[in-house]
């Protein structure tokens, strides 16, 4: 019962939010290009060089990313059908109790150089030894955890033209917090060790617009009527105070306000319907769950303009609604979306089995 509220609670949620999918003008993602090989077949060799141009490696196996060890392996055909009959249990994990070394490379222009840039990682399993152009940038005791997001300021190790990125990857130990499986599929041998999600090469002029989102309110008894609360973070990695203009086009609106960062400060601002009438919407179309009505979407446009120029922008989709649940006379959990009584129906649903999910495929 717990089980089947889970999954219902998130066929909700997870159909509705809709922004993980967002673009960003200073964000590349780096999907191309990655090899992986396991460090015993370097032979000693560590990340200063392995990270650096010059190293060769043409023997390295083409990695899959997003995904996982063992998937890469599967595609290189290193590996029988895992899919197949009890192939799976004829992988041996002892290859995998050792640490997996992650390359490419990617390329800087002249007016990329003069900006901040970063490496964010939405997702990696579980630790890892990050290294760029032959330097470590951050270690393994910080750069872990499985459901964590990183980003890392790499202006003072990167040069115009070619760069090279190498991670030295580690899987989880026993009774660490990590990717789970329900009881009928099974555990894949290598943990689910790999770089899982997307990473993005972040180039910007200091101030870096993150997590932008829209909490709704319906109003009770309207049909198109919510009152909108708007939240992002403004980050400013430079060493200077920076003072500009938070702009946020939400579709049915604009509103915006001043801002002063000071160095390296993360600053979170808010939109509020109290301050900010043009929150208070009407006509607005509601998003609903399948089989209720129609699931319509938002543009969410985040600038952070200074100087005169747009330093940064964020684009994403959100959807108006508001959903709510409790406990009715007999114990049972109700929810409503938009006020509207909702049964919801789910089913069991886990991940690819080597993460390999795409923005097509789900």
């Amino acid at each position: 019962m717990r089980y089947l509220l889970f999954v219902t609670i998130a066929v909700i949620l997870t159909a509705c939010r809709g922004g993980d999918m967002q673009v960003t003008s200073s964000a590349r993602s780096i999907s191309e290009g990655w090899r992986m090989q396991p460090d015993s077949l370097l032979k000693g060799v560590d990340g200063k060089l392995v990270s650096q141009n010059e190293y060769d490696a043409a023997g390295w196996l083409e990695a899959v990313v997003p995904g996982t060890v063992m998937g890469s392996l599967v595609a290189d055909k290193k590996i029988e059908d895992p899919y197949f009959g009890i192939n799976m249990q004829k992988v041996d994990p002892v290859m995998f109790r050792q640490p997996w070394w992650f390359r490419t490379t990617f390329k800087l222009g002249a007016g990329d150089i003069k900006k901040v840039v970063s490496l964010r990682f939405n997702g990696i399993n579980y630790r890892a030894d990050l290294w760029v152009n032959g330097r470590l940038v951050a270690p393994k005791e910080t750069f872990a955890g499985t459901f964590r997001m990183f980003t890392f300021d790499i202006t003072g190790f990167v040069k115009e033209g070619d760069n090279t990125m190498a991670l030295k990857l580690v899987q989880h130990a026993d009774g660490e917090y990590s990717i789970g499986f329900v009881d009928w599929n099974p555990w894949p041998r290598d943990r689910n060790m790999g770089i899982f999600r997307e990473v993005f090469l972040e180039i910007n002029e200091g101030v870096k617009i993150r997590s932008p989102f829209v909490y709704s309110r319906v109003r009770a008894g309207a049909s198109n009527e919510a009152d909108l609360t708007i939240q992002a973070e403004l980050t400013n990695s430079l060493k200077t105070n920076v003072n500009g203009i938070l702009k946020v086009d939400f579709g049915l609106g604009v509103v915006e306000k001043k801002v002063r960062l000071a160095p390296g400060e993360t600053l979170t601002c808010q939109f509020t319907p109290d301050q900010y009438h043009e929150l208070s919407v009407k006509d607005a179309k509601l998003w609903w769950p399948n089989g209720t009505g129609q699931p319509d979407m938002y543009n969410l446009k985040t600038e952070f303009i200074s100087g005169g120029k747009i330093i940064d922008i964020v684009e994403k989709k959100y959807g108006i609604r508001e959903v709510k649940s409790h406990l009715d006379s007999k114990g049972n959990r109700v929810f409503e979306v938009n006020g509207r009584f909702v049964l919801p129906k789910g089913g069991g649903w886990t991940d690819d089995l080597f993460l390999q999910d795409t923005r097509e495929s789900v």
